[in-house]
């Protein structure tokens, strides 16, 4: 990071950087859309793609139905108490098989998007890919850690560092503050590019998986705060990412709900545009849906059990209602004369620079103060290595999520 600046009160808990203060203007203001090169991928400039309206229209409202504030999938799968368990889930499609008459509309969505993924990726197609889902109030809340997507299974079990060929948002609402995509790597330099991507409903945002990532603060819509520290929170690779769902250095894996910002579900299922469990309506609400595509098949690299990374999306029974609402509706047969849906037109997002600014060291020496735990977002950095030290902290070989999940295990 370069850069300098003053930092006030921030240096008082030892922070060296920050991120700088037009990374912060660029939360509150939508960038410019800018058309990506003819043929650009992965080993051109941009890491970042955005494709408007790729989901169809009724695909989104059922999901957005199903994940409403007091659908019953937040309360059944745990997702508020996930971090304090230290528990992640996401769920796990084969792209490498045929698709089956009976898959749910997540995985056929994800099936439909996997080329739009593969265009970022060249001449890679993804073989498998896994998903989870995060609820947040609008406007109210401190944002989503940043950090890497790994496939945390694999890092739990012997250590491998697997980042997904491609992470991804599906947005299912408009509200909501901006994802921050960092051009920085695992153990790499200090980026010098970040892009920043709105909420747009039905919109589709692809970057490089092994990129910095999270969800950066935007203009405060009023309001009381959102998800302040609970009693639970999720994290890493399903509930709000990881550290976003994922894991990450960021600080979490992907399946936590985000400490600092997480959805207060009440029981019952609500429809879209109810007053939900949490007292919030869809349109209060950012819900996203986020999909990590991966060049291989992933599942066999760690032991798997139920409710956690990559699982199979349970049958429906009493206790696990909420697949029932993912069914496809059914449909008429199809006629030689039915549309067919051009695909999206992609655009990406303009760069912000500089993205790190250097903080004055604190005066005098005295001991800095110690930040709460719920807002280790790493928009402010005691040293540059602070997300891949979390990483290792928490998912490594022997970190405190690796040792819950095996304790677990044995119970």
């Amino acid at each position: 990071p370069r850069g300098g600046g003053g930092g006030g009160g921030i240096r008082s808990f030892g922070f060296r950087w920050r991120l700088s203060p037009c990374v912060w203007r660029a939360a509150r203001v939508p960038a410019r859309k800018v058309p990506p090169p003819a043929g650009s991928g992965l080993r051109d400039g941009c890491p970042v793609r955005v494709y408007p309206d790729a989901v169809p229209r009724e695909t989104c409202e059922q999901l957005r139905r199903a994940f409403a504030p007091g659908a019953a999938y937040w309360s059944e799968t745990r997702y508020a108490s996930a971090s304090a368990e230290k528990r992640y889930f996401t769920w796990y499609v084969d792209l490498a098989s045929p698709p089956s008459p009976h898959e749910d509309v997540v995985t056929r969505l994800v099936r439909r998007l996997a080329p739009l993924a593969g265009e970022l990726a060249g001449e890679v197609a993804p073989q498998s890919a896994e998903w989870w889902v995060h609820s947040r109030g609008a406007g109210r809340g401190v944002g989503h850690e940043l950090h890497y997507d790994v496939e945390e299974g694999a890092l739990e079990a012997g250590g491998e560092v697997l980042h997904p060929l491609v992470s991804s948002v599906v947005y299912l609402s408009d509200a909501g503050d901006p994802t921050l995509v960092i051009d920085e790597t695992l153990g790499g330099q200090a980026g010098s590019r970040a892009y920043l991507v709105h909420p747009a409903s039905r919109s589709f945002l692809t970057f490089k998986g092994d990129r910095l990532h999270g969800v950066l603060p935007g203009a405060f819509n009023g309001g009381p705060p959102c998800g302040a520290e609970a009693p639970g929170r999720g994290s890493g690779g399903g509930a709000y990412g990881a550290a976003g769902r994922g894991c990450g250095g960021g600080g979490a894996a992907r399946s936590r709900a985000s400490r600092a910002d997480r959805t207060r579900s009440g029981r019952g299922r609500g429809r879209a545009t109810a007053k939900g469990g949490g007292g919030q309506s869809i349109a209060e609400q950012r819900l996203v849906l986020l999909v990590a595509w991966y060049a291989q098949p992933t599942r066999g690299a760690a032991r798997r059990s139920r409710l956690s990374a990559q699982s199979s999306v349970p049958r429906v029974t009493r206790s696990q209602t909420w697949p029932a609402l993912l069914q496809p509706p059914p449909r008429p047969p199809a006629t030689a004369t039915e549309p067919v849906d051009a695909p999206p037109t992609p655009f990406t997002v303009a760069p912000v620079s500089p993205v790190w600014e250097a903080l004055l060291s604190p005066r005098g020496g005295a001991a800095a103060l110690t930040p709460p735990a719920a807002l280790r977002q790493h928009f402010f950095l005691h040293s540059p290595d602070d997300v891949r030290q979390r990483l290792a902290e928490e998912h490594g070989v022997d970190g405190s999520w690796t040792t819950a999940a095996k304790k677990r295990r044995r119970e």
